[in-house]
């Protein structure tokens, strides 16, 4: 069962997309880059901090398309246009570089704004699920029946077959298994290892 990309994927995917390409541009083409957004005095840190803005985008894009998105990439993303954004609007308003530059800031602004109202839609408690000897933190859809069926799959059980679902009491974690034994949590699993050992 295909599951679509939810909001914020979607978001992380356009945002990479487009640092990746703003990014590169300079490497590939620095006379094209120039004469849209004005000559560049240190070519070296322009091709630079195009290579670290790619590096970004192409890392959110590939957890947005993965749906890996964790609350760290979140905020890298998040933090990273509002940064961009408030240095091209400073400066493109000092005149220090081309006014161009405010359309950029204007983006970024949008992009920060959706990473905010993202970050609110964001369970505040963690959630953790254990599938074998795999955490992971629960997407906010997860505990919505097709969001479990479709993070089942992912994790390689099979939500039509028998599984057993259980909450580890010395973690808090959710445990899905689909095996004849079920998975202990780690602390239940040191103390049967002491036991065995005795």
């Amino acid at each position: 069962m295909e599951r679509t990309h939810g909001p914020d994927e979607r978001l992380a995917i356009a945002q990479g997309i487009y640092y990746a390409a703003t990014g590169v541009w300079p490497l590939l083409s620095m006379r094209t880059f120039e004469r849209v957004t004005g000559p560049k005095h240190d070519r070296w840190l322009v091709r630079t901090v195009g290579l670290l803005v790619a590096v970004i985008g192409g890392a959110v894009a590939l957890a947005g398309a993965r749906r890996r998105l964790t609350p760290e990439l979140g905020l890298l993303a998040g933090a990273s246009a509002v940064a961009l954004g408030g240095i091209d609007a400073v400066y493109a308003a000092r005149g220090r570089i081309s006014r161009i530059y405010l359309l950029d800031a204007a983006f970024e602004a949008t992009l920060g704004g959706a990473w905010a109202a993202a970050w609110r839609r964001t369970p505040r408690r963690r959630r953790i699920v254990r599938v074998a000897d795999r955490e992971f933190l629960a997407r906010p859809d997860l505990w919505r029946r097709d969001g479990l069926e479709a993070f089942l799959l992912e994790q390689g059980i099979d939500p039509l077959r028998p599984y057993r679902r259980r909450r580890c009491r010395a973690t808090g974690a959710v445990v899905f298994t689909q095996a004849a034994k079920p998975t202990l949590c780690e602390p239940a699993k040191r103390r049967e290892q002491g036991a065995a050992r005795r």
